[in-house]
């Protein structure tokens, strides 16, 4: 019974381990190669008016995975937005490179701006491999024409793109930003705009405008039974000087005689 009773504890520890191994160094492995990467752009702001500049980030999540180079391509419109320089001293328009690990090795063909995409490509310079988990890159526009634009990142074949130092890309999931474009108020007289008078979107029609009942509109002229008064009043003054008047005759005519 004693030897029956070692014998369980061995078994026990036999059944944990067995149950337990599968999991020991296999499973972050198979979680570094099945995350999902990803290109994300970010406005500072989706309403713009027209002259007026915006940027956007390009921000890549390789997660656990590690690349050596990125390719990113954008589209964009470019008879509503242009592209602000970033770099005067190179030849063409550059966006700016905002990473401290990869680099551009030709800003003049790989950080171009050419007629509707914008290419920028990067490499670490010892060729080896990293996570990119940050914000890259950012690109200034200024609005040119009222409207609505997107600016996307372009897919497909010689596109974007993230690269393992096998040569391998990654699978990755991307977003596009719509940016609208609105046309700037009317300018206003400098003399409103120095003085602060706010100025109506739209003024009266003083022609159609009601300027009041008319009837009740005061009326200049006397009305009749201030006229009667006016008339009695006068008749019984002329009678007064009437009587004063004959007083004064009768008067006269007595110290006389």
């Amino acid at each position: 019974m004693a030897k029956l009773l070692k014998i369980f504890p061995i078994v026990e520890a036999q059944g944990i381990v067995a149950t337990a191994q599968p999991t020991w160094g296999s499973i972050s492995d198979l979680g570094r190669t099945t995350q999902n990467s990803s290109i994300i752009l970010s406005a500072n702001s989706n309403n713009i008016s027209v002259g007026d500049t915006f940027k956007i980030s390009i921000e890549i999540k390789t997660n656990n995975n590690q690349i050596n180079e990125y390719r990113i391509f954008l589209n964009f419109d470019s008879t509503k937005l242009k592209v602000i320089d970033q770099d005067p001293n190179t030849p063409g328009t550059q966006i700016k490179l905002l990473d401290q690990l990869f680099s551009v090795a030709d800003p003049s063909n790989d950080n171009l701006v050419t007629n509707d995409e914008i290419r920028l490509i990067a490499k670490t310079p010892s060729n080896n491999a990293f996570q990119v988990n940050r914000i890259v890159a950012e690109v200034e526009f200024q609005a040119q024409l009222a409207g609505t634009t997107n600016v996307s990142v372009a897919l497909g074949s010689g596109k974007t793109a993230l690269i393992r130092s096998n040569g391998t890309t990654l699978n990755f999931s991307t977003n596009s930003q719509i940016i609208n474009l609105l046309s700037r108020s009317t300018t206003r007289d400098n003399d409103d705009a120095d003085f602060g008078i706010p100025i109506p979107e739209e003024l009266p029609d003083i022609e159609n405008e009601t300027i009041g009942n008319i009837e009740q509109i005061p009326i200049a002229s006397l009305k009749q039974n201030e006229i009667t008064f006016i008339f009695v009043f006068i008749g019984i003054m002329l009678i007064l000087i009437g009587q004063k008047l004959a007083k004064n005759k009768k008067t006269k005519k007595n110290t006389c005689a």
